[in-house]
């Protein structure tokens, strides 16, 4: 069975209880274990990344918590892990520009209400890194 390690970052603690509901019942249909990790504050979810210690992260983009955005911090996510595949969800996509996504490389963006195809989506882009 294959293990993989989620970093879920939403400063909304209902939405971040649903989507580990969601990816649990996901990774269980796929035969994956799956370990979460999740944090309503942007600064402690950075302060605790270790590269490597997480297959992909999902983002709640719309975080504004009066100190950083969702894409800040996969600015500094993919600076400590160039190759951290990383899941935007948000409630309004026209706020990743074309030149945020081009800094950022491959994400997946998911417009809430998230569709469970997207979710899966993004567990199947998340491959054990050696």
């Amino acid at each position: 069975m294959t293990h993989l390690r989620l970093l879920l970052v939403d400063d909304f603690a209902l939405v971040r209880s649903a989507l580990r509901r969601h990816l649990g019942t996901l990774a269980l249909f796929s035969r994956l274990e799956l370990t979460v990790t999740d944090f309503g504050d942007p600064r402690e979810a950075l302060a605790s990344f270790q590269p490597s210690a997480f297959d992909g992260a999902l983002l709640d983009v719309d975080l504004n918590i009066y100190v950083m955005s969702g894409v800040e911090l996969a600015q500094a996510l993919r600076q400590a892990d160039p190759d951290l595949p990383i899941a935007f969800v948000t409630a309004t996509p026209e706020a990743l520009g074309p030149s945020e996504l081009a800094t950022l490389g491959d994400c997946l963006v998911l417009t809430k209400p998230w569709s469970v195809e997207g979710l899966a989506e993004f567990l199947k882009r998340l491959a054990p890194r050696e």
